[in-house]
């Protein structure tokens, strides 16, 4: 302590190991005089073992403390944090009757058949972008259909939040599989290539550590089919370069093994690679449709160029090889975004959204469906879903569901070969206007055809099938309906589609909706079971002037909506 150390010094300044020495020699004797007995006792090896244990586990806890503590763009720290919150929690609670979710889309709605009287929608994580933020999800929800309401799940040491992850559910239990985890400012992405599984008596959580599993991927699609979750495609996004996917991986519920199975893709006798495709699964055999993807165009450097598949494919589950399918009946037209799902022996599609160029690229149109249509599982043919008037409550026909079904599907193929008949006998007898206006329709639905009208400047007398939906038949004008979306969650409990959620643009903004609706498929009429709340009004800053109004319009409009309303 004597040593004088300055700047001008050139010994090192240390202590001497007297007075260390000393100094604990002190401190030996300050606590020999105030607990001599503790002193004199010796410290056995195994409370040693325990004190060292419980220092690196306070060590540990603080490192964790401090990786927690990234910048708010930092998935690792944002991650970490999360996980922290969750350690915190030890028992499962569950809130009842509840509200509704949050607005959010690319979750996973997955309907289970708790018992034969109680049939149960879980929904898991979602994000939900605010125009400023992105917020990725981790919750967890349970709707009882039968009694109409939310229950909130609270379960310690589940997955990490994400999103564009997929769900099925097998004999009580519901398995989640990859998904992704976006960082606010939407720059960076973590993707999952975790495996977990919920129990629906426990609300407990357990991950599914195999060997075997995909590579980390988001906006993969699967299907359940007896035990097995079949998963196709999905996308990896590092931040530099997106990759897709076009595999396929079979996880077996009972065996607790994944495998890998189809043939390579790109070889043009299977699937290109893609994400957010739709998938069905009919007599052992993988039906596939659609889906999006991005590639560098040719012709422009670093430039993306966005695919909308229109293609379908069937996989055999007994020999695994490929077959492309032709088009047939009336399928929907090219779009991102779609869900789908499979009731029975067929596959329903609802929304999506298609961008299209006008005046040389100087306008983009954006059309969300609200559309349904049906894919036959076993004609493989396409069909519009349409809409029918709700029946009251009458006496019962004495036919069994599977007759039914046969009736309902006769009917609904009767509908459209009459409008594809009807269709061809206009066309033999088009005037150019007719024409013109049958090539507007096939490109744009709904609000946008009078914005293709303006953009051309279509004169003369318009043709009705501007306004004519695709199975030729119209639905009521009063039938409520949900808007047309993307990125929706879609499920089916017995004969009813239900419908969650998704993203739709209004003027320049892109709303996140949390409106539920349901549709039986016997008797296809929408009901609103949980009306939008105001998530226009969600983002800052929002206009309510967004939102068109008939003294926006120019007479040109105004004149082709007054016709399509009167036709």
């Amino acid at each position: 302590r004597g040593v004088a150390c300055g700047p001008l010094s050139s010994r090192r300044c240390i202590s001497s190991p007297a007075a260390m020495g000393s100094g604990r020699d002190k401190k030996k004797k300050a606590a020999k005089r105030s607990h001599p007995e503790e002193v004199a006792k010796k410290v056995s090896g195994k409370e040693k073992t325990e004190r060292k244990t419980q220092k690196s586990a306070d060590k540990k806890e603080r490192r964790k403390e401090r990786e927690a503590q990234g910048g708010e763009d930092d998935i690792d720290a944002i991650l970490a944090s999360l996980a922290l919150e969750d350690a915190k929690k030890s028992a499962v609670t569950v809130d009842a009757d509840v509200p509704p979710p949050s607005p959010r889309c690319n979750a996973s709605l997955t309907a289970c058949e708790i018992s034969p009287k109680r049939h149960e929608l879980v929904l898991f994580g979602g994000e939900h972008y605010d125009g400023k933020k992105c917020r990725v999800y981790g919750d967890l929800y349970r709707y009882h259909i039968e009694k109409g309401v939310w229950s909130r799940v609270h379960s310690p040491g589940g997955p990490p939040a994400r999103s564009a992850h997929v769900a099925g559910y097998w004999k009580g239990f519901v398995y989640v599989f990859g998904g992704e985890f976006t960082s606010p400012n939407q720059e960076r992405f973590h993707h999952f290539k975790c495996l977990w599984r919920l129990d629906l008596s426990t609300n407990r959580w357990e991950e599914l550590k195999l060997r075997g599993a995909p590579s980390p991927r988001s906006g993969h699609r699967a299907v359940m089919h007896k035990g097995r979750l079949v998963v196709f495609g999905g996308f990896f996004d590092n931040g530099k370069k997106v990759k897709y996917y076009g595999d396929t991986h079979v996880f077996d519920t009972q065996a607790l093994t994944w495998t890998s199975v189809g043939e390579a893709s790109g070889a043009g006798n299977a699937p290109s690679p893609r994400s957010a495709a739709g998938l069905a699964v009919h007599a052992d055999t993988l039906l596939l449709y659609g889906g999006y993807s991005k590639s560098v165009a040719e012709d422009e450097l670093d430039a993306e160029r966005g695919t909308a598949h229109t293609d379908l494919w069937a996989l055999p589950l007994s020999t695994l090889r490929w077959e492309r399918l032709k088009r047939q009946g009336m399928p929907p037209g090219a779009r991102a975004g779609f869900a789908l799902t499979t009731h029975l022996k067929r596959a329903v599609l609802f929304g999506g959204v298609m961008d299209r160029e006008a005046k040389g690229g100087e306008v983009l149109i954006s059309e969300f469906y609200n559309e349904l249509y049906q894919l036959q599982l076993d004609s493989r043919r396409w069909f519009p879903l349409a809409l029918r008037r709700a029946k009251g409550k009458g006496g019962a026909t004495g036919a069994t569901p599977e007759e039914e079904e046969e009736a309902r599907r006769a009917r609904d193929e009767e509908l459209a070969e009459r409008a594809l008949r009807r269709a061809a006998a206009k066309r033999a007898a088009q005037t150019p206007e007719d024409r013109a206006a049958t090539l507007i329709q096939a490109h744009y639905r709904g609000h946008t055809v009078r914005k293709a009208y303006k953009t051309y400047r279509l004169g003369g007398a318009v043709s009705e099938l501007l306004y004519a939906p695709a199975s030729g038949e119209r639905p009521p004008r009063d039938a409520p309906r949900p808007r047309g979306r993307i990125n929706a969650q879609l499920a089916v409990s017995g004969s009813t589609l239900y419908v969650y959620g998704g993203i739709v643009e209004i003027g320049d903004k892109e709303i996140t909706l949390d409106d539920l609706w349901s549709l039986s498929l016997k008797n296809p009429a929408w009901v609103c079971l949980h009306e939008p709340t105001a998530a226009e009004a969600a983002w800052p800053d929002s206009d309510e002037d967004e939102w068109e109004t008939d003294s926006d319009l120019d007479e040109d409009e105004k004149a082709l909506r007054e016709k399509g309303s009167r036709a």
